[in-house]
């Protein structure tokens, strides 16, 4: 069997590659150039399109320096035009001079996106920032966009852009075009809508490291504009011209397949030389306009390693035959009886009868043994691997699989299987204790009381038990009758026993404080000393770790948890705390509008009855001010009707009248005082002062008027007579208010005939 084996192995070998061998030459003769043409190409290919990422990635940078300059200019569309202007500028002149290959930074802002009374679709101000020292640009361009123009077509694309190269002056003040570059072109979009166009002018000249790009030695790399102008190139004649120009227009549709972004490539003659010729496209942003980079390689540098290649290969090849026929009749024995038994143990591996006993013992030092020894290896890791996945099926997780290579791939997987299983179950662990902790502290609000110190015990106590730790402090945000918001410790629980401790705390103070102003979560471990401290009947320490957790309510801090533990808190009891204090907060926030609502409805009770009361009292007023005003008009009539007797009396009678109020003002008087009355400067009046009027004898006039606001009644009469020989007598008498209160003073003046006088 052996020797009818080795001969079948060395006939077999050596008539197949005797009969192949002509036909594998021949073939290799023929198909070799086609071949190395291929592989040439393929590497060409490779190099092009590689290249073509690292311009991507450079034009790209640029596209993301504009992009971040348009996220910039964006925020200050609201402010006013004067700091908004200051702003962009600012931001364009920081852009242009962190890149010397920036020559200009610009920014074109749609009027209506400034200003929404504007009213036109149409209108734009554009700021420009130039490298050179005449460096701002700010104008205001109020007519309609040019259909076609760049600006026009991006406005309605929307799209980011590079434009085809174009010449452009280096300084502001210039005219000459000394510059060859191309605009990078980011629209500001708000909400969606159109509202500007930022972008940079760049110089060009920083892609000549694409020249040195040669896949091959005599090669050429060059650089294309959508448009197929040439961007860079070793001939720099040739930059700015046409591609089509340059390949002698070789390639009818080459320019639509550059604009398009394809790649593809071409065998053609170029200055009588057979050349390949590739086009990698470079995409870069949304925009709809690629650029593309050229190679072009001879196909004779192609070729040149490979016919060297063949022609040692055919070499190599006839020394190997012989050399292989020599060794085939002795190897061929060597091999063939390792070779059955190894045979039958993959056949029943392959079966999956797995069985130590039926591992192979080869005691030769070759390859034979290595295959034996690899083999026998397998079987037992095979059997290692079957016992881990039993073990994996019983549901241990812990079992450990042993030592294995990262090439061991089925031990790998199992292992990876392994632990894919194991933080599952970790997970569903967890997630069973967030949620069952979650339902818990919703049940307990829910199935809350009016008496909410309790039930802020009961929550912190249960919070604390839920994660193990050790001490915690519930504080509530509550307002001082000055509107001055400050946090009160509502319920704390340590060691299952109850602190009742008074402590209020203002907004910012301590770390509980600041814990609102920044409405974050707060963990320390690195707990500042004598900062709490937790305690219990044989002793204290300090905690291992804080846990500060704002109860927030759509953003709003309406109360604070406190918790201190000798264990770390880990992410996941972190993140429920964090769960659970958005319940707690909705509690506290309906609690305090409920609490509100009972307030407003009880001071609007008391609001209305005290109504109702000064209702009553203002128709009780009401009806006193009616009777009030009765008697009025009552008194005012009888006044009115006093004073036309007194007028009737004053004016009828023959005697003078004179009326004195305190300040001995004259209040009434009658024509016949004004005429007897004698001693005076001039004519008594209504509103004049008596006394003052007096020419003489005034003081005893005076004390006269003492004794009648006294409340004396006097007669006298006077020295002086009138030239017809009359005397005159007076009366001064007081005159009482209906309170007996002396008001006035009434003087009458009687004239007599010296016969009556005597």
């Amino acid at each position: 069997m052996k020797l009818k084996l080795r001969a079948k192995l060395t006939l077999s070998i050596a008539a197949v590659f005797l009969f192949t061998y002509v036909f594998i030459v021949g073939f290799i003769i023929v198909n070799t150039q086609h071949k190395a043409i291929e592989d040439a190409t393929n590497i060409a290919n490779q190099y092009a399109l590689r290249n073509a990422n690292d311009s991507k990635a450079l034009l790209s940078h640029d596209l993301g320096v504009a992009g971040a300059m348009a996220a910039n200019i964006e925020q200050y569309f609201q402010e006013s035009d004067s700091l908004r202007s200051m702003a962009i500028l600012k931001v364009l002149l920081g852009i242009v001079q962190q890149d010397d290959r920036y020559h200009s930074t610009w920014a074109s802002l749609e009027l209506n996106a400034l200003d929404p009374a504007w009213g036109k679709k149409f209108g734009r101000k554009r700021y420009t920032v130039y490298r050179s020292k005449d460096s701002v640009v700010d104008s205001l361009n109020l007519d309609g966009d040019k259909v076609g123009s760049l600006y026009h077509d991006l406005k309605l694309s929307k799209n980011e852009e590079i434009t085809d190269p174009y010449s452009f002056s280096e300084y502001s003040s210039t005219n000459k075009d000394d510059v060859f570059g191309t605009s990078v072109c980011v629209p500001i979009l708000i909400r969606g809508e159109f509202a500007g166009l930022v972008g940079m002018d760049i110089a060009l000249n920083n892609f000549d490291f694409i020249t040195q790009i040669k896949p091959y030695e005599h090669s050429t790399t060059f650089l294309l504009a959508n448009n197929g102008t040439i961007v860079a190139h070793a001939d720099k004649a040739l930059i700015g011209k046409n591609v089509t120009e340059a390949l002698g227009n070789t390639e009818q549709s080459l320019a639509g397949s550059i604009s398009k972004g394809e790649f593809f490539s071409f065998q053609t003659t170029l200055n009588k030389e057979e050349v390949y010729v590739s086009f990698a496209p470079i995409q870069f942003g949304s925009s709809i306009h690629p650029w593309a980079l050229g190679t072009i390689v001879r196909l004779d540098d192609m070729t040149t390693e490979t016919d060297r290649i063949f022609t040692y290969s055919i070499a190599i090849s006839i020394a190997g035959l012989l050399i292989l026929i020599l060794l085939i009749g002795f190897i061929s024995g060597k091999i063939i009886e390792p070779v059955i038994h190894t045979s039958k143990l993959l056949k029943e591996l392959s079966r999956g009868n797995v069985d130590s006993k039926r591992k192979l013992v080869i005691n030769t030092e070759d390859e034979l043994r290595e295959m034996a020894d690899s083999l026998n290896f397998l079987v037992d890791s095979l059997e290692q691997k079957i016992a881990f996945a039993v073990s994996i099926g019983a549901n241990k997780l812990d079992t450990e699989i042993g030592e294995i290579e990262q090439e061991d791939k089925l031990g790998m997987a199992l292992l990876s299987m392994r632990n894919s299983l194991k933080l599952n179950n970790e997970q569903n662990e967890l997630r069973n204790w967030f949620t069952k902790g979650v339902a818990e502290f919703s049940e307990i609000l829910r199935y809350r009381d009016d008496d909410t110190d309790e039930l802020y015990f009961t929550i912190i106590k249960n919070l604390v038990n839920y994660l193990k730790a050790n001490q915690g402090g519930f504080f509530v945000l509550k307002q001082a009758e000055n509107g001055e918001s400050y946090l009160e410790l509502m319920g704390t629980y340590a060691f299952e026993r109850k602190k009742f401790i008074e402590k209020k705390l203002a907004i910012g103070e301590g770390i509980i404080g600041q814990c609102v102003l920044e409405a974050d979560t707060i963990y320390l471990e690195d707990i500042p000393e004598n900062y709490i401290r937790i305690t219990s009947g044989l002793g204290d320490a300090p905690p291992t770790s804080v846990l500060i957790v704002p109860l927030k309510l759509n953003n709003e801090v309406l109360g604070v948890v406190e918790l201190a533990s000798f264990n770390k808190f880990r992410k996941h009891e972190i993140e429920f705390v964090e769960k659970v204090g958005e319940s707690i907060a909705s509690f506290i926030f309906s609690f305090n509008i409920t609490s509100r609502t009972k307030r407003l409805l009880e001071e609007t009770q008391k609001n209305t009855e005290e109504l109702k009361a000064a209702e009553e009292e203002m128709r009780q007023n009401i009806e006193e001010l009616e009777a009030t005003q009765e008697a009025m008009h009552r008194i005012h009539a009888s006044s009115l009707q006093n004073e036309a007797i007194l007028k009737a009396i004053m004016e009828g009678t023959e005697d003078g009248v004179l009326v004195l109020d305190t300040n001995y003002t004259i209040v009434a008087l009658n024509d016949e005082m004004k005429r007897g009355f004698s001693g005076i400067n001039s004519t008594l009046r209504l509103e004049a002062n008596f006394l003052q009027m007096l020419a003489e004898d005034k003081d005893s006039w005076q004390e006269r008027c003492a004794q009648a606001f006294a409340g004396n009644k006097l007669n006298f009469n006077s020295d002086n007579s009138t030239s017809t020989g009359s005397a005159t007598s007076f009366k001064l008498a007081p005159v009482q208010n209906d309170k007996g209160t002396i008001q006035f003073i009434m003087l009458l003046m009687h004239k007599k005939t010296s016969e009556l006088a005597s």
